[in-house]
């Protein structure tokens, strides 16, 4: 499934090299893009100039924040590819692109987790090259409140103590989702030099667990619990899948989560770029 199956959907509309496709604190007027071809920059403006904190390629999403939530945006989108296509996609248009395929959801949950990677182990380079640290503040972490056990009420779950490890990517293959109940857990990456460094910190209704990305095996991922107690629930992934399916609104509210995960991770990069240059 690709989001060329969804084209016909939406306007699509070409840009050259070094175009703004938008600047960081426009109005996002509830729209939305995704890359058909080319490749682009993702900035935010630091001292007054552009600090690049991420890439976007081909079928990647960007901007979708305005859409779910209608705020400014974010960050500055630069072409850097020769020429680029860019889907433009209206809030009416997703709608109804999911109540039509609701499968573009999953597309739509794909991109997300692979960008919330790649913001992750971008913050580990960043970390390890500047010897900084990163500090987030838990109250902008979240993007709204709710209660996914409302959606999924047959989950094991397990309690732990401050500081107990939650998940060790490295001590065992994992292919199932966990997501907070209660309590926060920190999210830390393993970096070439051995060392593991935060690069989130989750709140309750926050999912976690690796994408099956081969890219991961590179920055294996640890979960320890940072608050007593702290609740976790685990998913069989073919049940996650289950319950999407069932539930679109519950899908909706990952994403949610998972996007303003990255808007928070990305706006770290900024401050640490900003930092190393």
């Amino acid at each position: 499934m690709q989001i060329s199956d969804f084209t016909e959907e939406i306007h699509i509309k070409t840009f050259g090299e070094d175009e703004i496709v938008f600047s960081e604190g426009d109005f996002s007027d509830s729209t939305m893009y995704c890359l058909l071809e080319g490749a682009a920059s993702v900035c935010k403006d630091r001292n007054g100039s552009l600090a690049e904190i991420n890439t976007i390629y081909d079928g990647e999403f960007f901007g979708e924040i305005g859409l779910i939530q209608n705020v400014p945006r974010l960050a500055t989108i630069r072409i850097v590819s020769p020429k680029a296509k860019v889907a433009i996609i209206s809030k009416n248009n997703f709608y109804s692109i999911i109540q039509k395929k609701p499968s573009f959801l999953f597309l739509f949950l794909k991109s997300a987790r692979e960008r919330v990677f790649q913001a992750e182990s971008k913050i580990v380079r960043l970390l390890e090259s500047t010897g900084s640290d990163v500090e987030f503040d838990v109250s902008k972490t979240r993007i709204d409140d709710w209660n996914i056990l409302g959606y999924v009420n047959q989950v094991s779950t397990k309690t732990f103590k401050n500081k107990d490890i939650v998940l060790d990517s490295e001590e065992r293959e994992d292919e199932q989702l966990h997501f907070v109940i209660e309590g926060m857990v920190r999210v830390e990456r393993k970096a070439k030099s051995g060392r593991f460094y935060e690069v989130n910190v989750l709140t309750p209704g926050e999912l976690f667990g690796n994408t099956k990305n081969p890219l991961e095996d590179n920055y294996p991922l640890r979960v320890t619990a940072i608050t007593e107690p702290t609740q976790t629930g685990t998913l069989e992934r073919n049940m996650f899948g289950k319950v999407c399916q069932l539930n679109p609104e519950f899908l909706f509210h990952v994403i949610k989560t998972l996007l303003w995960r990255l808007h928070v991770t990305e706006d770290k990069i900024s401050h640490l770029v900003n930092v190393d240059t």
